[in-house]
């Protein structure tokens, strides 16, 4: 099944359609579907050149490991493959202090976050707080 335009919610659950908007636009970040990004004719187009196939190695694997397998063909017919034994963010694979900060920027400006610049600082400095009560001030 291919991914239909709609609804941006249900665009981020398809994998073809993630796929085409980083082909498309570098991005598949939560402000990347947008109705105009999802209806693009060419991430339309290349989300039906994407399948998904069961692989009995990952699902043996899970819920110890959350490998990740793609394997691209080039139009010259080249196969590029690439795999992730746990996914970027996760314990084993964790996010780097500067993609850390890059998130939270992404996230801070797509949501409804009140004073971003504060809650960064007062995270910043949270080893210097003997309480974190004072955080929920931003976050309510």
């Amino acid at each position: 099944m291919h991914f239909v335009p709609g609804l941006a919610c249900e665009a981020k659950f398809s994998m073809g359609c993630v796929l085409g908007l980083l082909a498309h636009y570098g991005t598949a970040g939560v402000g990347a579907f947008t109705s105009d990004t999802i209806r693009n004719p060419q991430v339309c187009d290349f989300s039906k050149s994407v399948s998904m196939v069961f692989d009995p190695e990952v699902d043996a694997a899970y819920p110890q490991k959350w490998i990740g397998k793609v394997s691209v063909m080039t139009r010259d017919q080249r196969v590029i493959e690439q795999r992730l034994e746990f996914p970027k963010g996760d314990p084993q694979n964790p996010l780097s202090s500067d993609e850390h900060m890059a998130k939270f920027w992404r996230m801070a400006s797509f949501g409804s976050l009140r004073e971003p610049d504060a809650v960064f600082y007062w995270v910043q400095t949270l080893l210097q707080r003997d309480r974190v009560g004072s955080l929920m001030q931003w976050l309510l």
